[in-house]
């Protein structure tokens, strides 16, 4: 694991935020700062970035809840995950977190490890993030580099073009041009296309390295989405 994943909880009930803090902050890897108060939570979240929040649904403001949280969280960027805690997991929460793109939940009751599982599979998520942007920086350094590859073969490809040209006459030999100075030219010529060669091979490497990290992305270049193999069974209760 890279950096610490920054992790905020927010839950009115200081026994149960203490042992929420507590048990998270046991896994290795994790900064947690913990709220009680819901406006404290809020004005944190818009404070400072973090990477997973954690918080109850029902709070101590009635005007501030886990959706309001959740909203809030997802216009930011970037926008952390959202996991929500609740002891009344009604069917029109549920969806209506989904739909506001709550990543995971927990029930109350809920055992300490249940917690932990969903936030490993949460880090596990923030991780690879930060591995696509890792690798978007790197695909972005390899397209800059190709373009002055590029631009540097078309120049020299017309400076050896204006060789010909000055060598030639456009429509022959130089019948002034002296044999020293013919072998100058050629010589010229050589190493320009010489030149030609290395370019052309660092292209060709460059577009290499190119692919294959376009190849690592995948579908995950733009969604930012693990593949099947890379989920946790985090579901509450298992």
């Amino acid at each position: 694991m890279g950096a610490e994943i920054q992790i905020l909880v927010i839950d009115d009930d200081p026994s149960l935020l203490a042992v929420l803090e507590t048990g998270l902050q046991l896994e290795p890897g994790y900064h947690i700062r913990a709220e009680p108060r819901a406006a404290d939570g809020l004005a944190a979240l818009r404070a400072q970035p973090f990477d997973l929040v954690v918080t109850d649904y029902s709070l101590d403001d009635p005007q501030i809840n886990g959706l309001t949280i959740l909203q809030t969280a997802h216009a930011l960027a970037p926008a952390p995950l959202v996991v929500i805690i609740t002891a009344f997991a009604s069917l029109e929460l549920t969806l209506k977190s989904i739909q506001l793109g709550a990543h995971d939940f927990l029930t109350k009751p809920f055992q300490l490890e249940e917690l932990r599982l969903v936030v490993r599979n949460a880090a596990r998520l923030i991780e690879l993030r930060r591995e696509n942007e890792r690798l978007h920086e790197q695909v972005g350094a390899l397209d800059r580099a190709m373009r002055r590859i590029e631009r540097a073969h078309a120049e020299l490809v017309h400076r050896l073009d204006q060789l010909n040209d000055d060598a030639t006459g456009n429509s022959g030999t130089d019948p002034g041009l002296t044999p020293a100075s013919f072998q100058a030219l050629e010589l010229r010529r050589r190493r320009m296309r010489d030149q030609i060669a290395v370019y052309a091979r660092m292209g060709h490497e460059i577009g290499e390295q190119l692919l294959a990290e376009r190849s690592r992305l995948g579908v995950q270049f733009t969604t930012g989405q693990p593949d099947e193999s890379e989920q946790v069974a985090c579901s509450p209760g298992d």
